[in-house]
């Protein structure tokens, strides 16, 4: 939940710009401008209500291994309001999108594992509230 830090008139009382300050639970700001007091009851009503919560790792991905050519999953689950969106990291760098692989879903799918894709593995959650990151497992691929 928010709470209103500052409501501030800018020039006369005609001109009616307001400058609003909410602030979260989380610390975040929210700067906005209403030129009307029916637009800043509006803003303030609808923000003050709006639950926002930073994402959370609910599920951990897990150490797996692959025989080469084979298949895996890593999964990853958060919560989050809103719903946080999510990014898989391959060692430090963030994977790129490809035709078999789309790093941007809450589960990680390689196929056709190659040697190359023996690393550490971690997934990223985030929504307008924040950023977590969940723990890094290892991905060992063998040979068959």
């Amino acid at each position: 939940m928010g709470t209103l830090e500052n409501v501030e008139n800018l020039g006369s009382p005609a001109a009616r710009v307001f400058h609003i300050s909410l602030v979260f639970s989380n610390n975040r700001r929210v700067l906005s401008q209403c030129n009307t007091r029916l637009r800043l009851l509006f803003f303030v009503k609808y923000f003050l209500s709006y639950a926002i919560d930073p994402p959370k790792i609910v599920t951990q991905p897990s150490n797996s291994s692959v025989g080469l050519g084979g298949e895996v999953t890593l999964s990853c689950s958060a919560s989050g309001d809103p719903l946080p969106t999510f990014k898989w990291f391959k060692g430090s760098v963030s994977m790129a999108r490809t035709n078999d692989i789309n790093p941007f879903l809450p589960e990680l799918v390689l196929k056709e594992a190659r040697s190359e894709d023996e690393a550490w593995y971690f997934c990223q959650a985030t929504n307008v509230a924040g950023t977590v990151r969940s723990n890094s497992v290892s991905l060992k691929v063998f040979s068959e």
